[in-house]
C-alpha cells in the first residue's frame, strides 16, 4: 500500500527543528501514516523521541500500577495506552478528531497523581 515508501521518505526528511507543514513539499501525500514519525517530522527529532517516550511511559506506568495495586482502572489505562501506541505505528492518530487520541489523553490524566491505598497508610 506504499506506507513503507512514505515512511522512508519522511525518515529521509527528518531534522532537529521540524517543518512548517505535515506534508513533504513536492510530494502527493497528506501525512506519514505513523504518529511517531509524523511528530518527529513536524516538530523535530528530539520532540519525536519525547513523544514516543511519553507514550511508552504511559503504558509502563499503567501496567506497573495495575500489578502493584490490582486496580482495574490502571489496567484500563494500560490497555488504552497500548492500543494508542500500536495504532500510532499505522496511522497519524495524534489529532483531536481521532477518538483514540481523546480517550488516550483522558485516561493518562490518572497517571498524573499517585494513588494512596490502604497498604500505604
Amino acid at each position: 500500500n506504499g506506507r513503507l515508501e512514505i515512511a522512508l521518505l519522511y525518515l529521509k526528511n527528518l531534522n532537529r527543528t521540524g517543518h512548517k507543514g505535515m506534508m513533504i513539499e513536492g510530494e502527493d501525500m497528506a501525512h506519514a501514516h505513523n504518529a511517531y514519525l509524523q511528530a518527529a517530522y513536524d516538530f523535530g527529532i528530539p520532540t519525536g523521541i519525547i513523544f514516543a517516550l511519553w507514550v511508552l511511559l504511559s503504558i509502563v506506568t499503567g501496567l506497573y500500577r495495575y500489578l502493584k495495586h490490582g486496580n482495574n482502572g490502571d489496567l484500563l489505562v494500560f490497555g488504552i495506552s497500548l492500543s494508542f501506541s500500536l495504532v500510532a505505528f499505522m496511522e497519524w492518530n495524534f489529532h483531536y478528531c481521532n477518538p483514540t487520541t481523546i480517550i488516550f489523553l483522558l485516561c493518562i490524566i490518572s497517571l498524573l497523581h499517585e494513588r494512596e491505598t490502604a497498604a500505604d497508610k
